[in-house]
């Protein structure tokens, strides 16, 4: 567990190759010792540094082994949470509708309770990245707004402030098309 860790510090830090490096690791370590759970952690660590680095192609393969591994061991937060990475990694690959794909189980599964609200959100800052690929800007505010509400109620001040931050890209997008 220590080399996940470790991945996940360093990816706090921006060092995305070393950071990769210790989550690549921690994944066969975790498979040699066939600890299922930690190594579906490990491979949705790995590929949210991937999706940081821009690595679609290792992003969407490592969100596919965390799915299918999350979906083996029935771990609903696990499942929710690869399907996001698999969202995120086809949105970056350019692949919008198999992004709505996997949304869509995220946002019909969730509730509003305190389980799943970290979960909605992010399904929320997702919708408003596909909104702004698909070049609708005001779907992209809605979404957007839903996210930094539920990461403001949950004191997440980085998810709130990287909300806020696409919620300001979004209304940018807006007043532009609108030629304010």
């Amino acid at each position: 567990m220590i080399l996940d860790s470790l991945g996940e510090l360093r990816m706090l830090r921006g060092d995305l190759d070393e950071a990769s490096e210790y989550l690549r690791r921690a994944v066969e370590l975790a498979n040699e010792q066939s600890n299922k759970w930690y190594s579906c952690q490990a491979l949705r660590n790995f590929a949210r540094c991937q999706i940081a680095m821009n690595a679609n192609a290792e992003a969407l393969v490592a969100a596919r082994k965390a799915l299918e591994l999350a979906e083996r061991i029935a771990d609903r937060q696990a499942i929710c949470e690869s399907q996001l990475l698999l969202a995120e990694s086809s949105l970056q690959s350019g692949d919008l509708d198999h992004c709505e794909a996997s949304l869509r189980p995220v946002v019909e599964h969730t509730s509003d309770s305190e389980s799943d609200l970290g979960l909605a959100g992010e399904a929320q800052r997702l919708q408003g990245l596909l909104a702004i690929a698909r070049a609708d800007p005001i779907a992209a505010v809605q979404h957007f707004g839903r996210s930094a509400s539920i990461f403001d109620l949950l004191g997440d001040r980085y998810r709130s402030a990287r909300a806020h931050y696409e919620l300001g890209r979004a209304y940018a997008l807006d007043s532009a098309g609108a030629g304010c």
